[in-house]
């Protein structure tokens, strides 16, 4: 994760990023958010051969999640948010889901 999040943060293009097979292990999630400045949201998994999938937000950019599942075996995240939009007044309802 060190050598894409150094990218990631270089490139301030990106607004959501979305990462998988992350092999993250829970707890070491205050680990993996240390140098990105925005929300960050993780799935985990118990298996030696974690999976892991990661959401993450750039920094400033308007957010508000009301719903967070995760599956079990850490394949998947899903976020049902609120994201505003920088240009225009209207808000932007995004639902993911894990189908």
């Amino acid at each position: 994760m060190n050598t894409s999040k150094s990218l990631f943060t270089k490139r301030t293009f990106y607004y959501i990023i979305l990462l998988q097979e992350t092999h993250f292990v829970e707890e070491n999630e205050a680990k993996y958010d240390i140098g990105w400045k925005g929300k960050t949201f993780h799935s985990y998994s118990n298996s030696k051969f974690s999976r892991g999938v990661s959401i993450l937000f750039k920094e400033n950019l308007d957010i508000e999640v009301n719903n967070i599942k995760r599956s079990e075996d850490g394949k998947k995240i899903g976020l049902t948010l609120h994201l505003m939009g920088t240009h225009s007044p209207s808000l932007i309802y995004t639902h993911l889901t894990m189908n």
